[in-house]
């Protein structure tokens, strides 16, 4: 495995904290993130390891990590799914205010619960302003996206024709994207 050069945490039990794990659980705090993630795989379930992933990555790159998990399903999704999957799409491109509240209308529209709506929260909670735009700002809470867009994740793996094995390839695709950043999976 590659050293994951864009993950900012120097000790993967800054990321166990930040799963709200109890301390006892924690890795020692010679365990690199990187080494937490092999903990991880090791000793919980995969569902654990993707949401390992979703708080090691930065903000963005969870999104990208899990847009490109739940693109990797069927075309025949509902119109609603695909157009909050098209607008997550396009902030990752341009990622402005308006397009992540653009984002946000169109995940409120989708299915409850589904991959997209979820993946459209993680953009929305990914920063900037919870509120309206003329009221004071308040900033969603630092771990909400990261948790989001792991839970997108999972549940596009759950709907795979094979659950285990969808869910080994986000892992990897998450390493990867840990390692050389969003574009080792946008060339994929």
């Amino acid at each position: 495995m590659s050293d994951w050069t864009r993950v900012k945490w120097t000790e993967a039990r800054q990321i166990a904290e930040a799963l709200e794990l109890e301390p006892e659980e924690w890795p020692d705090a010679r365990v690199t993130p990187q080494q937490g993630l092999a903990l991880f795989l090791k000793q919980r379930e995969a569902q654990d390891a993707v949401q390992y992933l979703g708080q090691a990555l930065p903000r963005f790159e969870a999104v990208a990590w899990a847009a490109h998990e739940v693109g990797r399903q069927p075309d025949d999704l509902a119109p609603l799914q695909r157009q909050a999957l098209d607008r997550v799409l396009r902030w990752l491109g341009e990622p402005t205010e308006d397009f992540r509240h653009a984002v946000r209308a169109a995940g409120d529209k989708a299915k409850s619960g589904s991959p997209e709506q979820i993946l459209a929260q993680a953009v929305f909670f990914s920063g900037g302003s919870m509120s309206e735009p003329d009221l004071p700002a308040v900033l969603p809470p630092l771990r909400l996206c990261g948790r989001l867009a792991a839970a997108a994740v999972i549940l596009s793996c759950l709907q795979a024709a094979d659950p285990a094995a969808a869910m080994r390839q986000a892992i990897a695709s998450g390493n990867q994207v840990a390692a050389g950043g969003i574009e080792a999976v946008s060339a994929a």
